[in-house]
């Protein structure tokens, strides 16, 4: 169903999926949706008039009160509404000639419809039409779908990771996370995962639990991968090459793996992480700081600390 979505709409869809549970609905609605589209793609925001996201949160809240939260692990269907939502997005990209289907076709989708979130938009002002005109005057986005293996060929991009051993044994860690989360890539929140596995109760001062949390299964896909070792998105793949650039001559570890996480700065991981209070920033001067402090040893790489703990 979602072959011809771009990275930013397909996880629009998980953060629906997450709302939804959060909010006690036993289906992923209109409302949910428009969450997911501007909790992934904030750009969105600037498409139309002033709209506080909080304060159509609160209003969803609001409407249906009284609700226990669902637990992430059960499965959510797609309501009636937001299939209609979806088919209208499709519409709107093969209006503008586009190949791919992205977040503001999808918003233009839940617009030019009646439901809950059309409403919503329409009290504070938002019209397709001239949302329909926005969108076709914004530059679009480089954005594509993400291919289970595109890249996985270019050695050239993401090779320094084979003559880094620990990288090596966290990446096939988060090859399992993802086979057993249900997705054919490996992305930024499978290594994110297995990183706050080895961190234990907490992550440069964050919650590990907090964090995993925040990482959910994906909704049923028909792509699979049988590989031992998946290919990386896109996002994942870039993470990685920051982290080696990041390690420089030093084995890669978990706390480069963590600043490369933080350092591609839309995907999935970094916003789990900025969410938790953790930012490029601050985790960089405790690695400086810890590195400094701890003492080398014989045998060690040239200019490697022992004894390191960052998490």
């Amino acid at each position: 169903m979602f072959e011809r979505y771009t990275e930013k709409a397909r996880r629009s869809i998980f953060f629906a999926r997450y709302e939804a549970s959060q909010f006690g609905s036993a289906e992923i609605d209109t409302e949910h949706l428009l969450l997911g589209l501007f909790r992934e793609d904030h750009s969105l925001l600037g498409l139309g008039p002033e709209l506080p996201v909080e304060a159509i949160r609160k209003r969803i809240a609001s409407a249906r009160p009284g609700r226990e939260k669902i637990p992430t692990s059960v499965d959510l269907p797609l309501s009636a509404a937001c299939k209609r939502a979806l088919a209208h997005g499709a519409e709107e990209a093969q209006k503008f000639g586009d190949e791919y289907i992205r977040t503001a076709h999808l918003l233009l989708g839940l617009l030019d419809q009646e439901c809950f979130a059309a409403q919503m938009l329409h009290e504070f002002g938002w019209a397709v039409d001239t949302l329909r005109q926005a969108v076709a005057a914004s530059p679009k986005p480089a954005d594509s779908p993400r291919r289970p293996f595109a890249g996985w060929p270019t050695y050239q991009s993401w090779g320094a990771l084979f003559s880094h051993p620990e990288a090596m044994r966290l990446y096939s860690e988060a090859t399992a996370a993802a086979r057993k989360l249900g997705s054919p890539v490996v992305e930024t929140k499978h290594l994110l995962l297995v990183l706050v596995d080895r961190a234990g109760e907490t992550f440069f001062g964050a919650s590990s639990a907090a964090i995993r949390e925040q990482i959910k299964p994906e909704p049923p896909r028909r792509e699979k991968a049988s590989l031992w070792i998946m290919p990386p998105s896109g996002e994942c793949l870039r993470a990685i090459s920051y982290a080696v650039e990041e390690a420089g001559r030093i084995d890669v570890g978990v706390e480069h793996l963590a600043l490369g996480l933080l350092r591609e700065e839309s995907c999935e991981a970094a916003e789990i992480l900025r969410a938790q209070g953790l930012s490029l920033d601050q985790v960089r001067r405790v690695v400086v700081e810890m590195d400094a402090a701890a003492p080398s040893g014989p045998g060690d790489n040239p200019g490697e600390p022992q004894g390191r703990k960052y998490v």
